[in-house]
């Protein structure tokens, strides 16, 4: 189990291959353990929506996080980013990798289904 995030308007494909983080830009997964990256920021996927309500619509993929949102999202992620140890390599890859997906998201000005 765990959150997946990937950008709407970008085909499957270009999205990422297999449940791990790929270097393919459109897809982000972070596990429900002590390894998840939010938890180490004192934040939750599931309560995301709840604190930022202005983040999120609904659509027929379900929940999504808007360009706006990412905006958010991107701008809290890396205001917290010094909660993360610096030797801790794992969050820091994660960091990298949530950064690109919002980035790639915010370029194309395109939502990410937020699969929590």
């Amino acid at each position: 189990m765990g959150a997946d995030l990937y950008i709407k308007d970008m085909p499957r494909e270009a999205q990422h291959t297999g449940f791990r983080t790929s270097p393919k830009v459109g897809y982000f997964r972070d596990a429900y353990n002590d390894s998840n990256l939010l938890w180490k920021m004192e934040e939750s996927y599931w309560e995301m929506d709840g604190k930022y309500p202005d983040w999120f619509c609904k659509s027929d993929d379900g929940e999504e996080l808007t360009v706006e949102g990412c905006q958010g999202l991107l701008a809290l992620v890396k205001s917290k980013k010094g909660m993360l140890a610096d030797d801790d390599e794992d969050a820091q890859g994660q960091f990298e990798s949530l950064v690109k997906v919002l980035e790639k998201a915010i370029g194309i000005n395109s939502p990410i289904v937020w699969s929590v």
